[in-house]
């Protein structure tokens, strides 16, 4: 009889979402038979199961006798939103999948199940603050992020717009999300950290659809600032955003930002009861690898929420 013990879990807290990557440390674990030499080598059954709180870990992977990795089951948060530890326990299996008697090890509260942090600097916040900060320092210091507050069937829209403290102003509305596969990696990530290995969590994909609003009050400054918007983004067709906020040595990375097919201006000198004057047009940025690991670290290794690059590159997983 091989006894498993469980000595750690990497990281030990995630989201309560789960399909959170989690490495544990042991020893005893048992082993996949080794494959055959030549043929087809078929898919090994499992040789160890990880339940949390009852709840089984999906893509189990035993690298050896003392590693193994897996994705969290589903978890529940604590009394009012507060953070929630739960047992771990590992069992290793026979050819039938079956628990071995004896052979099973429990980490009390190994794993701490946690609400995702609303207020937290995360890297989709990030994207949108340095576009508003790009138009700012480029077009109009007066551009704000809004909602509509009042439902209206005209496509401006700007009448209905709270957020800007002075006229002329550049407004965005949204953004809309759509899935993008066709820039998506469709893999998980890891990098290596010192002597870690930092994995990402398989990320989506998104396209960010905002509608751009210049609203003033007068016809001349209209047409100016609509020329200078069009012009931001023919001499901008990347947005830079920095891949660490705390590490400029770590570089940038840049999504392809522009105009969809909708065209610009969708509205052209809307004046109303108020004499404001409007045009809009629709800003997309492709290619958004958004994680759903905001707030959560691994212990020794800085936040897993760093932004992946979008031109296709992820990093080679070299080891553990």
């Amino acid at each position: 009889m091989s006894v498993p013990t469980i000595t750690s879990l990497s990281p030990s807290r995630g989201p309560t979402a789960g399909r959170f990557y989690v490495e544990i440390t042991g020893s005893n674990f048992k082993l996949p038979p080794t494959p055959a030499a030549t043929g087809v080598v078929p898919t090994p059954a499992p040789t160890v199961t990880v339940l949390f709180d009852g709840r089984a870990a999906t893509q189990v992977e035993v690298v050896s006798a003392t590693l193994l990795g897996l994705l969290t089951p589903v978890g529940d948060p604590g009394p009012n939103a507060t953070d929630h530890a739960v047992n771990v326990v590992l069992k290793n299996l026979d050819a039938a999948g079956v628990p071995i008697p004896g052979e099973q090890a429990t980490l009390a509260l190994g794993f701490t199940y946690a609400l995702p942090p609303l207020t937290t600097d995360s890297d989709f916040t990030r994207i949108v603050a340095k576009l508003i900060l790009d138009l700012r320092q480029q077009v109009c210091q007066e551009t704000v992020k809004s909602v509509e507050t009042d439902w209206s069937d005209s496509t401006s829209a700007a009448a209905g717009l709270e957020g800007a403290a002075k006229l002329p102003s550049l407004t965005l509305l949204g953004p809309r999300i759509t899935r993008d596969g066709m820039r998506s990696t469709w893999a998980p990530a890891a990098e290596n950290v010192g002597t870690s290995v930092r994995r990402h969590h398989f990320p989506s994909t998104l396209d960010l659809e905002f509608t751009l609003v210049i609203a003033t009050n007068d016809d001349v400054e209209l047409l100016n600032l609509t020329a200078q918007v069009v012009e931001f983004f023919r001499r901008n067709p990347w947005l830079y955003v920095d891949r660490d906020p705390d590490d400029a040595s770590l570089g940038q990375v840049k999504y392809e930002m522009g105009w969809t097919d909708t065209g610009f201006p969708a509205n052209v000198n809307m004046p109303n009861l108020s004499n404001l004057r409007s045009n809009s047009g629709t800003v997309l940025i492709s290619g958004v690898d958004i994680e759903s690991l905001v707030g959560f670290t691994d212990e020794g290794v800085q936040s897993v929420g760093a932004l992946v690059d979008t031109v296709g590159v992820t990093y080679e997983n070299t080891g553990a």
